[in-house]
């Protein structure tokens, strides 16, 4: 029961240290060691400074205990109106169940019944990820078990002690038995490991000890083998060997080689210093470039001279040579071989096509143009232009001629202008074995010195220059066909008359025409 009025007013006379307010004490308020009091809801409350901390109690009433006050305040609770649900739910602070598996953890689940987890296997472990419900794993072989292999463990209460531990799958680590001093963990396939002692022969032997391995090289006397600054090292001092290291022993077996030369081998015997190179592929040519590269250049030379004080030595001629046929069997050819481009872009090699094939009867074929500035041909005999159709002297400028020369000196020349022209230098003779025929479609002229002796017009009429005059305003013509001599009309009439005229004029404006006839 809480205290009377009369009950406080008596404490208070009793106790005259007692001091009462209505405001809450505080460290600042309360002096060390002397209580105060103050009266709430619930009571009387002593609050007591010690240390500089605030100590409070509720006082009893008489001998009263804390708890019997309590139960006394609990028993004059009244409630009103209180509804109990079977079971209580989770949002009224119960659990949505009215039994629980023994053995289960109990996992929220919002406001439904709890859902229960069922960790009743020897071993197992709650595991969660962090956003689902969590799960069980059975990370142990028991409750008083080990740590699986597939949780991490080893899957062994004991491990043998210094013993090597090899893997068994799903299965708990195996230990392998401790090898002894010097041995060496040898593998097996299919199979776990073993320590063996390690053998040596031919020349090694080995040394053991706790944690210790040594390998030894054993030296003959006077091998040519010495060990320098622990390494092995070739040592002629040491050397019994005298002539030469046969190819066989991995040597050469030769004692010395022409300089500059090139080292050839030859199956056992020693190898060769090749002033000539001899090689047994049938193709010499560079290593390809990467592909975004462009290939590598290969020049072939004769031998220079040395550059010195003397004067007017030559260089070494350069020889491409066919290889020889026998009898009936013809030489090699000599082929020159390009890769044309292509017409378009491509990433494909371009293929190989012969410029130009020497042949064994020393004839030339060449797959295109001969180009130059200029090209000469020269032959010691006969030239002789040949060919299965037309022969085509094309020069490249207009006004340009073709020339023929003699020992150097010019004879004659084509003038290849719009009007082309043969210019001969001294005499200059057309001799046919046969029928000679000069045909032109318009005019044709003979002339001499550049005056016209003979002019063929394109009525089939035949012109003679006069003897006393440089123009053609004359007619004079031959012609010898049925009568000697007939004139019908006055006029050279050349369909009915046939005569040789020497001279025949018509005068300009007169209308009339004059003539005089051999013979009359």
């Amino acid at each position: 029961m809480p205290m009377t009025r009369q009950e406080r007013v008596a404490l208070h006379t009793n106790q005259k240290r007692m001091q009462l307010s209505g405001d809450m004490p505080n460290e600042k308020s309360l002096v060390e060691g002397k209580p105060e009091y103050r009266e709430t809801f619930k009571g009387l409350y002593q609050y007591v400074k010690y240390n500089n901390e605030v100590y409070s109690q509720l006082l009893t009433k008489d001998t009263r205990t804390l708890q019997e006050e309590i139960n006394d305040t609990v028993n004059n609770i009244t409630v009103n109106n209180l509804t109990v649900t079977d079971p209580i739910d989770v949002e009224d602070g119960g659990t949505g169940h009215t039994t629980l598996s023994d053995g289960y953890v109990l996992l929220g689940n919002g406001t439904s019944s709890l859902n229960q987890l069922d960790v009743t296997t020897s071993g197992a472990i709650v595991i969660g990820d962090g956003t689902t419900a969590p799960t069980t794993y059975n990370a142990f072989s028991s409750s008083t078990g080990t740590l699986n292999v597939s949780a991490g463990g080893t899957g062994a209460s004991s491990l043998t002690d210094h013993g090597v531990l090899v893997g068994s799958g799903t299965s708990g680590v195996t230990p392998l038995t401790v090898g002894s001093n010097g041995q060496i963990l040898v593998g097996s396939t299919g199979a776990d490991p073993v320590f063996a002692t390690l053998t040596c022969d031919d020349g090694l032997s080995a040394s053991t000890g706790a944690g210790t391995l040594e390998i030894d090289l054993d030296l003959k006397s006077a091998g040519g083998l010495a060990i320098e600054s622990n390494e092995l090292a070739l040592s002629l001092g040491d050397a019994s060997i005298t002539g030469t290291l046969a190819v066989g022993d991995g040597g050469t077996g030769a004692t010395t080689f022409t300089s500059n030369a090139i080292l050839t081998g030859n199956t056992t015997s020693a190898i060769q210093a090749e002033a000539d190179l001899l090689f047994a592929s049938n193709v010499v040519y560079p290593t390809a470039t990467a592909h975004n590269v462009a290939g590598k250049t290969l020049t072939i030379s004769a031998g220079d001279t040395t550059a010195g004080t003397t004067n007017d030595i030559a260089g070494g001629a350069l020889t491409f040579q066919g290889g020889q046929g026998k009898g009936t069997g013809a030489g090699g050819d000599i082929i020159f071989q390009t890769a044309n481009a292509a017409g378009s872009t491509a990433s494909s090699l371009n293929a190989l096509a012969t410029a130009l094939t020497i042949s064994d009867d020393l004839s030339s074929t060449f797959g295109g143009s001969i180009l130059g500035s200029p090209v000469s041909v020269y032959s010691t005999g006969d030239l002789t232009l040949d060919s299965n159709l037309d022969i085509i002297l094309d020069c490249g400028a207009s006004g340009d001629n073709i020339f023929f020369k003699n020992n150097g000196a010019t004879r004659c020349n084509w003038g290849l202008a719009t009007a082309p022209s043969l210019n001969v230098t001294g005499a200059f003779t057309i001799d046919g074995s046969s029928t000679m025929e000069l045909d032109a479609v318009g005019v044709f002229t003979v002339s001499h010195d550049g005056t016209d002796q003979i002019v063929g017009d394109t009525s089939a009429h035949l012109y003679f220059n006069a003897y006393n005059t440089t123009k053609h305003t004359n007619d004079y013509g031959i012609n010898n066909q049925g009568n000697l001599y007939m004139f019908t009309t006055g006029n050279a009439d050349y369909k009915q008359n046939y005569t040789f005229l020497s001279y025949f004029h018509e005068p300009s404006g007169t209308g009339a025409d004059l003539f005089e006839a051999y013979p009359s």
